[in-house]
């Protein structure tokens, strides 16, 4: 006695798929990817994955940043003979400062600097539109993202890393390394 036959398929029978279903499935797959990658990017910027995004400053350059300041050389009675420096800084405790002088700065420079941790959405926003209609819509940054790039020198070749020497991505990979620095100033003080 044989078993009856077991009814076979055939592949050219069946139905292919509709262009609507693998369109929405590539759809999701890079969704998914894409958000993948925008919440892992700041992570690998901030560790310089393979040395790809360079050097972020550390906690300790944070919470002590070094103000490079003139080096001034005296003669032996005290008259001031020079000073040699690559940056001349002096710095100023806050209570020397006129009051109206930090209520100037707040106002040129960043608007909503009570309203934002480190980064205003807003002034991005103006500024990339301003970018592509070829106006001038206002610089994006806050102050605080002005402190981190020029305290801790994010833009300096040793602070580039591997992609930084591409165009476009290195300015891209700058302002990331400016907004986390922001935001952990903003954290921290």
């Amino acid at each position: 006695m044989s078993a009856p036959d077991s009814p076979k398929t055939d592949l050219s029978t069946r139905p292919a798929r509709n262009w609507p279903n693998i369109l929405s499935r590539t759809f999701w797959g890079m969704f998914v990817v894409g958000v993948g990658v925008f919440l892992l990017y700041p992570i690998l910027v901030s560790m310089n994955f393979l040395f790809l995004f360079g050097k972020s400053p550390s906690l300790e350059e944070l919470e002590n940043p070094k103000v490079e300041q003139p080096s001034e050389v005296y003669t032996a009675d005290g008259i001031l003979i020079g000073r040699y420096f690559r940056e001349n800084r002096s710095p100023v405790p806050l209570n020397k400062m006129s009051p109206w002088l930090i209520k100037a700065l707040i106002s040129t420079e960043d608007v909503r600097y009570q309203d934002h941790s480190g980064i205003d959405p807003k002034a991005i926003a103006r500024a990339v539109a301003g970018a592509a209609t070829g106006g001038s819509g206002g610089g994006g940054s806050t102050i605080t993202q002005q402190l981190a790039k020029n305290l801790y020198k994010t833009r300096r070749k040793e602070n580039i890393g591997l992609l930084g020497h591409l165009p476009l991505v290195g300015t891209i990979i700058s302002k990331t390394k400016e907004w986390l620095t922001a935001v952990e100033l903003e954290r921290r003080y």
